[in-house]
């Protein structure tokens, strides 16, 4: 008989191990108030292979490319990646002061499908652009060349005589303002997002004055 009741204790104790082996995220404390609390202590794990020995809600830093970091949580099954369309990156590389890096694409209409909100940097145009209310809007700086300048005297149309248009390329594309002589208040703007047929910019005063404004 006391065999057997050594090895019940026995048993119960394995029991207990084992319990707290498949439940070791949770952990009983007691907080600054004096109540007993249960808390979820999860674990992270930062290599290029998953762990081997993980609980729900685990989180592991996948570095197998180590510029693009995966971030996954273990579901009870399988490790769910939750980053899948993130490209933002946390450079940690400068000691000083710390930097995010940008998706990079040649040019902005390389995204086929923009959304607002969008943060890209275009090195064709070395700059960085903002997607809001359906248009690339650059947050850096605005490169500006091949500047034209056309009045509506020097043709024989006289609906053009009281503006004088501008033509000009802004960060890679074109864009023409047409300004109201009689009022300076007055700026109509033509672009490829109004004028999607005129691909190439405007080097005329009769291609400016037929644009949509």
């Amino acid at each position: 008989m006391f065999y057997k009741g050594i090895l019940k204790i026995l048993i119960l104790i394995l029991c207990a191990n084992s319990i707290q082996i498949s439940f070791a995220q949770k952990v009983r404390i007691i907080d600054n108030k004096g109540t007993l609390k249960t808390i979820i202590n999860n674990k992270v794990t930062t290599s290029e292979t998953a762990p081997e020995t993980a609980l729900l809600g685990d989180i592991w830093f996948d570095n197998t490319i180590i510029d693009k970091i995966k971030t996954k949580i273990y579901d009870g099954t399988n490790w769910k990646l939750v980053n899948t369309k993130v490209e933002l990156l946390l450079d940690l590389t400068n000691s000083q002061k710390l930097a995010l890096i940008l998706p990079t694409e040649t040019s902005t209409s390389e995204i086929t499908t923009p959304t607002d909100g969008m943060l890209l940097y275009s090195s064709g145009n070395n700059n960085a652009y903002l997607r809001s209310e359906n248009t690339w809007k650059p947050i850096a700086y605005n490169s500006v060349k091949n500047e034209l300048i056309f009045d509506g005297d020097d043709d024989a149309d006289s609906s053009n005589d009281n503006y004088r248009y501008v033509s000009l390329i802004v960060n890679g594309n074109w864009k023409v303002i047409r300004y109201n002589k009689n009022d300076i208040n007055v700026e109509d703007v033509a672009t490829i997002n109004n004028n999607p047929s005129q691909s190439t910019q405007p080097t005329s005063l009769a291609v400016c004055a037929s644009l949509t404004y």
